[in-house]
């Protein structure tokens, strides 16, 4: 069709004005041209969605709908976007950190809600804030080092991961102040975590695991035993049999040497307090 010198200056500023919203003012002429060419307002909405320019704007788009995921119409991708970045600025993320809508494309084609974010940046930021520095020394030394909301934030991650890997490393963290030493078994800090342990309970259970270590690391080394710290890890908190067998042999030992004046009790705290700590 030829085109025309004239065009529905109404539906241009409508469209352009749309344009603007979806910082894709780049379309501008090429909306004129297609009104000039006798295009319909609605017609070119449809259109301008086969623009690489707004396929880039728009690109997780196209990933949701590989997905079987419906497209978002641009109001609704653009809120989603606002309320990402909301999300950020309330954790006091510095300028051009997830702020730029190609930050937030993998959320979006995977349908992570904005809940779902907050959810993580908080489980990273109790990390952060956590008045005992060696909390975060030790998440850094469970999961690695770098910057724990970009950690939260990886879009491989969820809240329910993150938060369980700082409760972990909370665990790891009382296990390191109460003169135990961290967790080297990351998946045994989160096997607590599982279990439904609590920071102060963990806590209590690696000064009994510390006591019953110096006891009978150091008669393990007189009767040639083996009691080291996972066995007095897996003593306390896993109410090991084969170790409290050990552990009973040792004492009983010190007994007959000493004539009984050892004064070392047999009963671990895992074995009198199972299923509560």
């Amino acid at each position: 069709m030829a085109s025309r010198k004239y065009y529905d200056k109404d539906a241009f500023a409508y469209i352009s004005d749309n344009l603007k919203a979806w910082g894709l003012n780049s379309l501008a002429a090429d909306v004129r041209r297609m009104l000039e060419a006798g295009a319909s307002a609605d017609r070119i909405q449809i259109e301008i969605q086969d623009l690489p320019a707004y396929k880039r704007r728009f690109a997780a788009n196209e990933a949701r709908v590989k997905k079987g995921l419906p497209p978002l119409p641009p109001d609704q991708y653009l809120a989603v976007e606002a309320s990402y970045r909301q999300v950020m600025q309330a954790a006091g993320t510095p300028i051009g950190f997830y702020d730029e809508p190609s930050d937030f494309e993998n959320w979006i084609a995977n349908d992570v809600a904005p809940t779902e974010i907050q959810g993580r940046v908080q489980a990273a930021q109790s990390v952060v804030e956590a008045a005992d520095p060696t909390v975060r020394q030790e998440f850094e030394r469970l999961y690695g080092k770098g910057d724990l909301i970009a950690y939260a934030l990886d879009p491989k991650r969820t809240q329910e991961l993150v938060a369980k890997q700082a409760e972990a490393a909370r665990i790891s963290a009382a296990a390191e102040t109460t003169g135990f030493g961290g967790l080297q078994w990351r998946s045994n800090a989160e096997r607590l975590v599982e279990m439904g342990m609590t920071e102060q309970q963990a806590r209590v259970g690696f000064a009994q695991a510390k006591r019953q270590l110096d006891a009978f690391g150091r008669l393990a080394g007189t009767y040639g035993e083996q009691y080291g710290r996972k066995d007095a890890f897996d003593d306390v908190f896993f109410s090991d049999a084969g170790i409290a067998e050990t552990r009973t042999r040792l004492a009983s030992q010190e007994r007959a040497a000493f004539s009984g004046s050892s004064g070392i009790g047999e009963a671990s705290l895992g074995q009198r307090t199972a299923g509560r700590l």
